[in-house]
Formats: structure tokens, C-alpha cells, sequence
């Protein structure tokens, strides 16, 4: 399904109208997944076996680089929930043991992975968070998603600078 970024996994699908606003009524409970016990905090929760969201979701992207002589470029994620793989044309440049956490942002210079002049591509693959991983589970006043807030949930984009940043 085609979504804009910044998204969760829910908030896509529910752009591309699989299901009702879950913000009427109890619509959020129809969502597959959404069957923890109400009153629970569904962070402290495994997923469901039937829920959706037990698996990991892609979002990916394709762009053009103009040529860049004497720059670098860096790769941002201003938010990222919970764990991700990350890829660049094909080539791994991190992994959910090192991008995982509660709402985090990150960082990565790309340069070399980038192709002058043609097509490039960028994939992620997340994952929710577990009921074993630290996270802000404090939300008792607030049913929550079902797919546990896992997506993008901020801003992703390219900045190119000099040689040397600080």
C-alpha cells in the first residue's frame, strides 16, 4: 500500500481504508489484533497469536541523487518504533539489534551506497515492540494500537554536507 511518512503500520492502513477511523465509537477494537484485555497496558502484553502485527512490516522508497562532489550523505530517521532493519540499495546498514527503542532516532551516512545519476533505493523493515523490551507503556488512560505504535513516526530525509560535520 503507498502511504506518505511519516506513518505507523496502522496509521498506513488505515489511510488506504482497510478499516473504519478507530478513532469512532469502539472501531479501534475491530482492528485484528486489537483483542487484549481492555483496562490492560498492552506494552506489558505479547501480541496475539492472530494479530497481524506479530510479524515484521516494509516500508521502502525509491529517489535520485544528483552527483555530489566532496559531500557526504546522511541518511535520518527522526523516529523509528520500535526495531529496524535498514537497507540502502540493497546493502544492510543496520540492524534491529542496534536500531531498537522506544521512539528513537537515527543517523547514517550513505554516500559510498549511493548510485550517481540512477535509481536508489531505501527499505525498512520493523518490528513492534515485545512485552520483554523497555518501552513507554504508560499509557493506561489510552487503548492502544494494535500494531503497538511500530513504523516511522517521524520525518525520514537526506542532508548532504562537507567533508567534515560537527
Amino acid at each position: 500500500m503507498v502511504t506518505d511518512v511519516p506513518a505507523t503500520v496502522l496509521a498506513a492502513q488505515v489511510d488506504n481504508h482497510p478499516f473504519q477511523d478507530p478513532f469512532f465509537a469502539k472501531s479501534l477494537r475491530d482492528i485484528p489484533g486489537t483483542n487484549y484485555p481492555i483496562g490492560k497496558i498492552y506494552g506489558y502484553l505479547p501480541m496475539t497469536e492472530g494479530s497481524p502485527y506479530r510479524c515484521s512490516w516494509w516500508y521502502r522508497t525509491e529517489f535520485s541523487n544528483a552527483p555530489q562532489v566532496n559531500r557526504k550523505v546522511w541518511l535520518h530517521f527522526n523516529g523509528i518504533n520500535y526495531r529496524a532493519n535498514i537497507w540502502v540499495n540493497g546493502k544492510r546498514i543496520a540492524d534491529s539489534g542496534h536500531v531498537a527503542g522506544a521512539f528513537r532516532s537515527y543517523e547514517f551516512e550513505i554516500s559510498e551506497l549511493l548510485r550517481t545519476g540512477k535509481g536508489n533505493a531505501i527499505a525498512v523493515e520493523v518490528f513492534a515492540q515485545t512485552e520483554k523490551d523497555l518501552g513507554i507503556d504508560f499509557l493506561d488512560w489510552n487503548p492502544a494500537p494494535a500494531d503497538k505504535s511500530m513504523g516511522l513516526w517521524r520525518d525520514v530525509y537526506l542532508v548532504t554536507s562537507g567533508p567534515v560535520t560537527v
